[in-house]
């Protein structure tokens, strides 16, 4: 049994290509196998910063809905919050700022919720509002895709804010690679599990700025 190293460096991409979504191609003829053999694939080490954005196009978008008399859809606004890493008073800003005019929110330190109330007055076609946090439930404390009324005597958020949104690192692969043996895992969108194609996942547990290190010590 042969072993053969392969490294790997985001740094080396195409100009088209993301840190986090690029493409290692092996020539031809370079790694091969017989049809009665197969590939063992192991990650013996990776290293990468911890500057990931937490708010970023996968958590920050939400959807501010006004529904008439008839509850039917009156009004629809698409919005995300600011890019960034925010702490829980930078996020009260900059919900407060993009919904100034029909809501306020305040924040309980004790229980790590917020409370969104109503300001804009009710009218037949601005009967109900909601708030729909698409894939932003962790900021806002509701569950993603869920219209959640908001009332002029406060809503209070249903789950904990968690500005953390982002807590294991994951690697997979795709291409002409097929699996002997499949792990599942479920689909980004929906709870439907399918055959997956991580071939690494570690734990982001250092502080911001920090280097993540992985070490396959038992590994092969």
């Amino acid at each position: 049994m042969s072993k053969v190293n392969i490294y790997v460096n985001s740094k080396n991409r195409k100009s088209d290509e993301t840190p986090s979504n690029f493409s290692v191609i092996i020539p031809d003829g370079l790694l091969r196998v017989n049809k009665d053999e197969y590939f063992t694939l192991s990650v013996n080490s990776f290293y990468c910063y911890n500057d990931f954005y937490q708010s970023n196009i996968n958590s920050n978008y939400f959807t501010l809905i006004f529904k008439n008399s008839s509850n039917v859809v009156y009004l629809t606004q698409k919005l995300y919050l600011n890019v960034g890493n925010p702490n829980i008073y930078d996020l009260l800003s900059d919900i407060n700022s993009k919904l100034s005019g029909y809501l306020t929110c305040t924040y309980d330190n004790i229980k790590n919720k917020i409370t969104y109330t109503r300001i804009y007055t009710q009218t037949s076609n601005y009967y109900t509002m909601y708030i729909n946090a698409i894939n932003s439930g962790c900021f806002f404390g509701f569950n993603n895709n869920v219209e959640t009324l908001i009332s002029s005597t406060g809503t209070e958020c249903t789950n904990p804010i968690n500005i953390n949104t982002i807590r294991a690192l994951s690697i997979g692969i795709d291409g002409d690679i097929s699996f002997n043996n499949n792990n599942m895992e479920s689909n980004l969108n929906n709870s439907v599990y399918k055959a997956s194609d991580l071939i690494f996942q570690t734990s982001v547990n250092v502080p911001k700025g920090y280097l993540i290190d992985y070490q396959n010590i038992d590994g092969w």
